[in-house]
This record gives structure tokens, C-alpha cells and sequence, in this order.
């Protein structure tokens, strides 16, 4: 009788990001339902790991000495032999690394790599493991046909190999959104919002402009940004700058960010790279319309004129060097070719979030299509069924 697949799941688990939230939903949800599906975290925090280790789920969770310590690979081989692994699935640059090395070490029959926004910025030893990792690999998943296209051009994989699966997002909590509100000083204002951390990619430096430039025209807007990050310090000293602390509220890091998003009219990003963008998809959830860049992989969720609106990136990119502020990178993805990376032109920002919160009806238009799409498209149950399909396949063909 043969042994049932039993999935492996490889991401680094040292912060809350799209793919921790993801792989939690998915080991939670195979958790219900009786799969057997592992966590090997290889570098982790006790916050994040928490819910996984509380649902009984098998997990190992390396304590290193060193990047690639050989005793936290030894010991992570005789796990994975003992678990009688099936599959390995590898999340990013660093965990593809781990992940190539762990399956031909503990013979594991299939390793699927994964991309969800390193390919953009990896350089040296970093690039040419990844490129291995990603080019010997039995599939890679992709998050977004920006991030398959940059895998296929930056690393030579072949795109037969590359699958696209687009980010699960779960149900947003429900809200009294009025409480919210007042939580935050912001009743009866008309909000604009940003949810993310705060950091180069991000470009919240463009965002801060653009408010001081819409608040000269209308004085009854209130910004509200939610994320903490290397550049919160820079940002706050900007906006005091700017003289923008009493209509421009920065939260900082948020557990309840989820719910917070909740409390907006309307949603701008102005990320110079980005993957995917799971915000934007809980911004749909939230009934909200976006304006954001037309970058990379946020193309393929917002809908320019259904759901929101997209701005082209044109001026060069302001990048800080504060300690732990992250490489924006060389390239980013725009009208499809790969490009240096751009920002958004903070006074065409100013004037795009002008117009949409002057027009309540199209607000509330694009908002309802903003939602429906996102339910239709980015549910975990969708992003499972894939997953499970992709599973399937190749664990039919290493047994064949």
C-alpha cells in the first residue's frame, strides 16, 4: 500500500507578511480537514509560529547558529526522512536555498520552489542559489503572472515549469466601523488610507507629498497610515515637516491592522515593486476602490477603472538608507517590459485621490466590484483546490 503525500511547507516565518499569513490559512485549514501537511520554519518568531504549533500541527522549527548552520540542516534531514516527506514546498529566495540543499540531502521525491517577490532584488551568491534552486526545481509557484514573467527573464526557468497561483486572503474580521472611526479621532472625516510597512518598496515618502498637496485643496480629508518599519522615524519627522501631524494620523504597527483598513473611504499604495500586493485584495474586501502604481504584479489586482484606479510610475525613486531599510532593487515590471524601478508623481496622486473622494457614487461603484472580485478570485479555498491540483500532479509523477 503507498504511503499518503505528505506536503512540507518551507518559509521563513520571522515576521506577519503575505506569505506567513498564507501558509498559516493553509496548514490551518489542512489542520480541519485532516491533510497531512507540515511547517519547517528555518528561522521564526514565537508570535507567528504560535497558531500553527497550537492547532497540533507537525512542525519543526530550527534554532541556528549561523545562515546555513550544518547542524540545523542534519537535524532538519532526519526529520524530514522520519515525517516521510513527500513534497517540499519553498517560500522565496532564502527558504528555496534551504529547500533545494534539504531535498536532495533527506531525498525528498519533489521540491516546488516559490516566488512572492525576491526575484525582484536578489544579487551575488543570493541570485545565483535562488536561479539553481528555482531552475532545478519540479515546479516553481509563482503569486502573479509579474512575478512568473521576472522568474522566466532574471532566472532562465523554463515557463513549463512555472505555475501561477495568486495569493490566498482570508475573510476580513467583521467591524463596527463606526467605533473604528472614533477609535482613531476620525468621526464624520472622509478618510483616506494605507496599510503596509514602512519601508523603501513601499515609497510612503510619495504618499506623505501627495497629502500635503490634496490637503491644501480640502482641508476636511484626514490620511491615516497603519505599518511600523525601518523609515517610521524619517516618515513622522517628514510629516511633522510638513506640517501635517493633526490631519495625517501614523498609527504605527498594528496587530488590528486588518480591522483598521475597515475604517477608510478609499485606499492608495504607492509601492514602486510589489509582487502581489495582499492589501490591495483586503482593501477590495473592505468594499474600498485603490488608487495605486501600475507596477509589477498590482495590475492583475486592481482593475484600472473597475475597482480602482492605476497611476503610472514616472519620477526617479527616493530610496533612504536608514539602518534595516530594504533595496528597492534594479528592475521593476511597467506597461509589461522590465524596467528601472519609478515613483508616482506625488501631484498626479494628489489630484486622482481629489477626484474619486469629490465622487461618493463612483466610490461606492467601484468599491462593490472591488469586493466581488476579490472573493470570486483570491479565496483560500481557490488557492487550496490549486495548490492540491499542482500536489497531485507531481506527486504522480515522481512515483511514476
Amino acid at each position: 500500500m503507498s504511503r499518503p503525500v505528505v506536503v512540507c511547507h518551507l518559509p521563513t516565518m520571522t515576521g506577519w507578511g503575505g506569505v506567513e499569513r498564507m501558509v498559516e490559512d493553509v496548514l490551518l485549514r489542512s489542520a480541519a480537514t485532516g491533510e497531512a501537511h507540515h511547517l519547517l520554519a528555518p528561522s521564526w518568531s514565537p508570535e507567528v509560529v504560535a497558531p500553527i504549533e497550537a492547532a497540533g500541527i507537525p512542525m519543526l522549527l530550527l534554532h541556528r547558529q549561523s545562515r546555513y548552520d550544518p547542524r540545523g540542516i542534519a537535524q532538519a534531514v532526519t526529520w524530514l526522512r522520519r515525517k516521510h516527506v513527500t513534497i517540499l514546498h519553498a517560500y522565496n529566495a532564502f527558504a528555496n536555498i534551504w529547500g533545494l540543499a534539504l531535498s536532495r540531502l533527506a531525498g525528498v521525491p519533489v521540491f516546488i520552489a516559490g516566488e512572492h517577490g525576491t526575484v525582484w532584488r536578489t544579487s551575488g551568491a543570493l541570485f545565483q542559489l535562488d536561479r539553481l534552486a528555482q531552475r532545478t526545481a519540479a515546479a516553481v509557484v509563482a503569486n502573479s503572472e509579474a512575478a512568473a514573467a521576472l522568474v522566466e527573464q532574471r532566472y532562465g526557468v523554463a515557463p513549463a515549469s512555472i505555475q501561477v497561483i495568486a495569493n490566498a486572503v482570508a475573510p476580513l474580521p467583521v467591524v463596527d466601523r463606526e467605533a473604528l472611526r472614533r477609535s482613531l479621532g476620525l468621526e464624520g472625516a472622509p478618510v483616506v488610507g494605507s496599510v503596509g510597512r514602512l519601508d523603501n518598496p513601499k515609497d510612503q515618502q510619495t504618499l506623505l507629498e501627495a497629502a500635503a498637496l490634496a490637503l491644501a485643496q480640502r482641508d476636511d480629508l484626514r490620511f491615516v497610515l497603519v505599518g511600523g518599519g525601518p523609515l517610521e522615524a524619517e516618515l513622522r519627522a517628514r510629516l511633522q515637516q510638513l506640517g501635517l501631524s493633526e490631519r495625517f494620523i501614523m498609527t504605527g504597527w498594528r496587530s488590528d491592522a486588518r480591522e483598521l483598513i475597515q475604517a477608510f473611504d478609499l485606499f492608495v499604495g504607492t509601492s514602486v515593486r510589489e509582487s502581489f500586493g495582499n492589501v490591495f485584495v483586503e482593501a477590495a474586501l473592505a468594499g474600498l476602490p485603490v488608487i495605486a502604481s501600475a507596477v509589477d504584479g498590482i495590475p492583475e489586482v486592481v482593475a484600472d477603472g473597475q475597482t480602482g484606479c492605476l497611476l503610472r510610475p514616472k519620477l526617479p525613486i527616493r530610496p533612504s538608507t536608514a539602518p534595516g531599510a530594504t533595496p528597492i532593487g534594479a528592475i521593476a515590471l511597467i506597461d509589461g517590459r522590465l524596467s528601472p524601478p519609478r515613483a508616482l508623481d506625488p501631484a498626479e496622486l494628489a489630484q486622482a485621490i481629489l477626484d474619486l473622494m469629490a465622487d461618493p457614487e463612483r466610490r461606492r461603484r467601484l468599491g462593490k466590484e472591488a469586493r466581488r472580485r476579490a472573493q470570486l478570485r483570491y479565496g483560500l479555498d481557490r488557492h487550496i483546490m490549486e495548490l492540491t491540483d499542482l500536489y497531485q500532479r507531481l506527486a504522480g509523477l515522481a512515483v511514476g
